[in-house]
This record gives structure tokens, sequence and C-alpha cells, in this order.
């Protein structure tokens, strides 16, 4: 079992971008990327901040990203 399951990895990203907003970075000056897994956890985070009504970053790069978590399908 993960020691911090999901939605941890969620929470922290949400919690760091919350924070650079309180230190006065503009969501202008601020991207999210990530690569497979991550590129799932930047797009999740986006829905988040969307959901909770908060401001977005002024973009999301995502690689290769691992988006369909029910397996199906071939490589």
């Amino acid at each position: 079992c993960p020691e911090h399951p999901f939605p941890a990895s969620v929470d922290d990203a949400v919690a760091l971008y919350r924070a650079l907003l309180c230190n006065n970075i503009s969501p202008s000056q601020i991207l999210i990327m990530g690569d497979s897994a991550g590129g799932g956890l930047s797009l999740l985070t986006i829905q988040t901040l969307i959901a909770r009504q908060l401001s977005v970053p002024r973009g999301v790069i995502v690689l290769s990203s691992w988006t369909d978590l029910s397996g199906y399908g071939e490589s």
C-alpha cells in the first residue's frame, strides 16, 4: 500500500500552487509540466483548480501523459 495514497499528490500540487500565489507569484508566471504519470497529475491538478474555482496557471505542458488508468487497450 502506498504511504500517501490518492489524492495526496494532487493535494500537494494544489497546496504548492496556492503557496506560490500567496507569495505574489502571478498565475501568468506559472506553468505546470509533467511527463508520464506526472502528466496525468498535471492535468488533474488543473482540473482540481478549476473545480475549486481557483485561478489557473498560464499553461500546462504534458508529455506522454498517463491519462487512462483503466489499463484498457494496447500500449
